[in-house]
């Protein structure tokens, strides 16, 4: 999931299509989750739906 926010994954070009929306707008989205959870890379973004999960799922 997380893979298609990166501007340059492929997959976020699939994922806007079989939204029906822009992939600017897979980009937009990103980048304003990335604001919102003050983090740099995917990687962190990763990182922090893993402790997201594993604190909601217990």
């Amino acid at each position: 999931m997380f893979l298609l926010m990166d501007r340059y994954c492929p997959l976020a070009k699939e994922a806007a299509f079989e939204l029906g929306i822009a992939p600017s707008t897979v980009y937009t989205y990103t980048e304003r989750i990335r604001q919102r959870l003050e983090v740099t890379s995917i990687g962190e973004i990763v990182n922090y739906a893993k402790q997201w999960r594993k604190l909601n799922n217990s």
